[in-house]
Order: structure tokens, then C-alpha cells, then sequence
């Protein structure tokens, strides 16, 4: 699965599955936006991507699909500047890391147990958000914060507990 942020006109982008190890790629059911972040369980059939684009001012949703990617639907965490998701290999345990919020102060990182159904701030400090990622069974996950373009770097942070407790790095 890969996501265009926007289309070689400046439109917003699509997202595209491939089922052949990336041989070939197919658009996907997903609606055209700017999307920030895509992420596949282990076998393909869960998805959750990330929209939102702090550049032009345009916040965004998280989605899920559970077929693929034929179809998607938004989920109840909030529009807002996404900046990545990730999700463990079985499609259950999702994290969503926020860029900033709406009003442009430091993010949030979302976690949710149930594939998006609900979703849970976790315990992180807010940050300027750039990347997060998992252990195959979500447990483990690390996030990077820091803000390039205003010139504001910041800490890798580590959670051992599925966003419960998180702890900066040196």
C-alpha cells in the first residue's frame, strides 16, 4: 500500500494497493486527499491511513479499510494534521501521531485496540510529530518529534507498554 500526498498537478492524492509485492499498483476505493501516512496488517486486509496537510491549511481524517483497500471508512478520531500511523501485524493495535492540532500547537499521538473503532490520546507529551512505528504485535512503539520547517528538533521517544508510558531517548 503507498500514499500520494498530491498528484503530479498539486491535487490532492490517492492511495494505491499493490497484491504482487509492488510489481503492480492499483488505485484504491480510498477518497483523494492529502494524505500523510498509510499502514497494512502482515496480510494486506486491514488499512489505516492519515490525511491532513498543515501546508495548505488542510486538516484531515484517519480511515480504515478492512478489504484491501477497495473501500474505506472515516473513523472517530479527530480531523485534524496528521503526520503517520502505524498498526501491528494483526490489524488490531493502531497508533496515530498527530503533526499539530487544528489550531497549530504541538500534536497528540492516538492509539486504538480495536482497528479505529475508538481511539485514546496516549500518554505521550505533545510534540511536533513526524514518524511513529511498531512491534509486529503493537506493544512496542516509537515516535519522533520535531518541527524542521520552524526549526524545532526534538527527541525520539519509546513506549514499552502500547502508549501507556512513553520515555525520550538521548
Amino acid at each position: 500500500v503507498a500514499a500520494q500526498v498530491a498528484d503530479a498537478d498539486g491535487n490532492p492524492g490517492a492511495i494505491y494497493t499493490s497484491a504482487d509485492s509492488g510489481a503492480t499498483w492499483s488505485l484504491s476505493g480510498a477518497p483523494q486527499d492529502w494524505w500523510a501516512s498509510v499502514a497494512s496488517s502482515a496480510d494486506g486486509t486491514n488499512l489505516v491511513a492519515a490525511a491532513g496537510n498543515i501546508a495548505t491549511g488542510t486538516p484531515g481524517l484517519v480511515y480504515a479499510s478492512t478489504n484491501h483497500g477497495a473501500t474505506w471508512t472515516p473513523t472517530i478520531a479527530p480531523e485534524t494534521y496528521w503526520a503517520s500511523v502505524v498498526c501491528s501485524a494483526d490489524g488490531t493495535k493502531w497508533v496515530a501521531a498527530q503533526a499539530a492540532d487544528t489550531n497549530r500547537n504541538p500534536g497528540v499521538i492516538y492509539t486504538s485496540t480495536n482497528s479505529g473503532t475508538t481511539w485514546n490520546p496516549s500518554g505521550a507529551p505533545g510534540g511536533w510529530w513526524a514518524s511513529a512505528a511498531s512491534s509486529a504485535n503493537g506493544t512496542k512503539l516509537v515516535a519522533a518529534a520535531g518541527n524542521a520547517a520552524a526549526g524545532s528538533p526534538g527527541p525520539i521517544y519509546t513506549s514499552p507498554d502500547s502508549g501507556a508510558t512513553w520515555t525520550a531517548t538521548n
